[in-house]
């Protein structure tokens, strides 16, 4: 969850810092959907009112935050398959 933002929530990087392992993500990422689906039972209204990933975006934009979007991410990713096959490894 996100503090002070209520319906928001995080996981690995931004959870917790640049720090860990995929292993590390994976056990972020089941925390958050648990805490999606606790959230989601104790409170059904939770979403009624929510703008979605549109909503997180245009807040992020208004404090003039960086992020990276999906076609930004599939960029950096095939960069980074680049590297990898340069030095024989995934990434």
């Amino acid at each position: 969850r996100v503090l002070n933002f209520d319906g928001m929530y995080s996981s690995g990087w931004a959870r917790r810092g640049p720090e860990g392992i995929i292993g590390s993500n994976i056990i972020d990422a089941k925390a958050t959907a648990a805490d999606i689906k606790n959230d989601l039972m104790s409170q059904p209204n939770l979403l009624a009112s929510r703008e979605g990933r549109v909503g997180l975006e245009n807040y992020l934009k208004g404090i003039s935050h960086e992020f990276v979007d999906w076609e930004g991410y599939k960029k950096i990713d095939k960069e980074e398959c680049r590297r990898g096959r340069e030095r024989n490894k995934p990434r």
